[in-house]
């Protein structure tokens, strides 16, 4: 089936506005259509259709003068062997009422500062002013704090304040009514209070007769820098638990001393100081050709952002690939091994185990053994020695499906409109790779 996502409005959205552009996004071997479905208490409100192509598409529908209420909403995609499915639950929008929004902090921000301002706008439609508004801050377990202020007009902005006193990560919110009792809320937004450095372990360093690489581990995710004696400097700006920086340019036989630093996504930073000496320079540019050699051979290593594997990324490999990627905090790399016909070999070296993914079948990974899926794989294409491959991180719970499911044929009936079965081999297929994923 196709692998949906609603995108816009958010889900619970208040929106003043009348028109509307609802935004979904799919991927699948190939896409074939796509229906917008929009329905309010009363039955179907509006429904449409578009033709698609590719293995990934995000679609628009525009929807003009949609009377105030509230509705709900989903999107249904099929692909050209009639696979289809709705993103995994619907999302709700009012027209008309009261909209805020969340505007300082940004949402996931990260403060080393215990005194914050909270700011939130609000607006009512035409007919009715304000009448007050209330912020909401909860830490991870409680609502910890409220406050309301009054408020007039049909436009505000609010400013609350809060000191932090725990190191936490903090949800926080603002609700405002008008004076018809419409009240809206903006989407909760998260904030982390975090006034501790992160601590830096396990400091290394290789060396060759120009180039030196300096690793270290940070107990959080932390950013990478590195300054060397003679006016060397590298950094990188991803937040990461394990940390490399090559330095180049060095001279051989030379000690140098450097300064490595990280700092968290709140500001707070730690360092440490070491020392590395270069190799001595062999005679006749042995150490040189050396380095080229080895150069020329080292595969191509790719780094897949956190963004994209949380969304879902499609990337084009080959033998000699290897790709660095970040699922939950924990990294990992999955390395290429072998390229079939329709199948490839892979290895996850985090925990060291290899993976066959055959042409259009979905493979799912628990890195942690808990129940929960972590990691989709999906073999697209295979082309000569490449091919495409999706991955995305998933949060999905394990289900051990029984040889009578697998036999048992059924549809499956979704928003009103029945789903094709899917074929026995492929329920059989399943049903065997479940089981020995259970077994072993």
């Amino acid at each position: 089936k196709p692998n949906i996502t609603l995108v816009s409005p958010a889900d619970n959205h208040v929106n003043l506005t009348e028109n509307q552009t609802f935004v979904c996004n799919a991927t699948d071997w190939q896409l074939a259509n796509a229906t917008l479905y929009v329905w309010n208490s009363t039955g179907f409100y509006y429904n449409e259709s578009k033709n698609l192509t590719g293995v990934s598409n995000e679609t628009n529908f525009s929807l003009m003068n949609m009377s105030e209420g509230a509705y709900s909403w989903n999107c249904l995609f099929f692909d050209v062997e009639s696979n289809s499915d709705f993103a995994s639950s619907n999302f709700s929008l009012t027209i008309g009422g009261v909209e805020v929004s969340l505007d300082s902090p940004t949402n996931g921000s990260y403060v080393n500062v215990n005194e914050t301002n909270f700011t939130c706008s609000s607006i009512s439609d035409s007919n009715y002013d304000l009448n007050n508004i209330t912020f909401y801050l909860w830490n991870s377990t409680d609502l910890i704090f409220n406050d309301s202020k009054n408020i007039s007009g049909i436009e505000n902005t609010t400013i609350f304040n809060y000191t932090f006193l725990v190191e936490d990560s903090y949800l926080w919110e603002c609700v405002a009514v008008n004076n018809n009792s419409d009240s809206g809320n903006g989407v909760n937004y998260s904030i982390n209070y975090d006034v501790t450095s992160p601590i830096i372990t396990s400091v290394s360093s290789s060396v060759s007769t120009s180039s030196a690489t300096v690793s270290w581990n940070t107990e959080e995710l932390a950013n990478s820098s590195i300054s060397v004696t003679g006016g060397s400097w590298s950094n990188s700006s991803s937040y990461v638990a394990s940390h490399s920086i090559s330095i180049s340019g060095l001279s051989s036989s030379t000690t140098y001393n450097y300064d490595i630093i990280s700092c968290d996504q709140a500001g707070n930073c730690n360092n440490s100081v070491g020392n590395f000496v270069t190799d001595e320079e062999s005679s006749g540019g042995g150490s040189s050709g050396g380095s080229s050699s080895s150069s020329s051979a080292s595969s191509e290593i790719e780094e897949i952002t956190e963004r994209e594997i949380v969304s879902g990324t499609i990337e084009t490999l080959d033998e000699d690939s290897e790709v660095d990627f970040s699922v939950k905090g924990e990294n990992h790399e999955l390395k290429v091994n072998e390229v079939g016909l329709d199948w490839v070999n892979v290895t996850i070296s985090s925990d060291s185990f290899d993976v066959v993914l055959y042409l259009n079948v979905p493979e799912k990974i628990d890195f942690e053994e808990d129940g929960i899926f972590d990691l989709e794989l999906v073999l697209l294409s295979v082309e000569d020695d490449s091919f495409d491959i999706f991955m995305k991180e998933l949060d999905e719970e394990v289900k051990f499906v029984g040889i009578e499911e697998v036999i048992e044929e059924e549809n499956v009936t979704q928003g009103g409109e029945p789903e094709p079965s899917v074929s026995f081999w492929d329920r059989v297929v399943s049903f065997f790779r479940s089981f020995f994923r259970w077994l072993f």
